[in-house]
């Protein structure tokens, strides 16, 4: 059974570094250059440090399983390049699913707190629209595309924008619900621009079955909430 990490200070500041970490993924992903691996590499080093000092990591069975469907999907990515001889590059992309585990342990052992994850994602979106949006309509540029391929830059910005739609659920039961709800919306839209002026079309695809998935998640949370705030400010008979 997994027991919560006890909250001394030194574990306070390991998940404030956890939180920080996750904002950075986010925030700064696509408007300052290599900046979506300032994020992941803060996380690599506080996974390290998490395997190398914490002790016991107390994970369930089913992180486990997920951290050995990583460990295999690389390994497996490796002995493939060192069976075909290629080059180094040929390292990379598995490489990054065996690292990823140390990232994972991290966010497991300390997780960061969602106000820093969904700030992150919001933050990340705006300054992808808004940076996509000045590349287009200012420096007149065909595509926009950031520090990166116009097609990575388009696709990144809409998963964002989509990912902050995932956190209005989370957004409507916080103490400054119309704040947090403002700034997901905000970001919402921003990604998607920033897709829009980027010319990528794949995101656009998923378009539908990411709205379906959203209404099926939240169409009764968002019913069940409207007839509690009714019967809230019903005067009583």
């Amino acid at each position: 059974m997994y027991s919560p990490t006890p909250v001394t200070p030194p574990a306070q500041g390991t998940y404030l570094y956890s939180s920080v970490a996750v904002f950075l993924l986010g925030a700064v992903a696509l408007v300052i250059s290599s900046g979506y691996s300032i994020g992941a590499a803060l996380l690599l080093i506080g996974g390290i440090y998490t395997v190398c000092k914490a002790r016991p990591l107390n994970l369930s069975k089913e992180d486990w399983l997920i951290i050995g469907a990583l460990l295999f999907y690389g390994s497996v990515g490796i002995a493939d390049a060192l069976l075909r001889d290629v080059s180094l590059s040929a390292y990379d992309k598995p490489l990054r699913f065996l690292l990823a585990c140390f990232a994972m342990i991290l966010v497991l052992k300390y997780p960061p707190r969602l106000c820093w994850l969904w700030s992150g994602l919001a933050v990340g979106a705006l300054f992808a629209g808004v940076w996509a949006g000045y590349q287009k309509l200012f420096l007149l540029v065909d595509r926009a595309g950031g520090y990166t391929h116009v097609i990575q830059f388009g696709n990144i910005s809409m998963l964002m924008g989509f990912m902050c739609l995932a956190g209005i659920g989370w957004a409507s039961v916080q103490p400054h619900r119309n704040r947090w709800l403002a700034l997901l919306i905000a970001g919402a839209l921003a990604g998607i621009a920033g897709s829009a002026f980027s010319g990528s079309r794949g995101g656009w695809v998923g378009l539908p079955l990411v709205m379906l998935v959203l209404w099926r998640a939240y169409y009764e949370f968002f019913l069940c909430a409207q007839k509690l705030s009714h019967q809230r400010s019903s005067p009583l008979r």
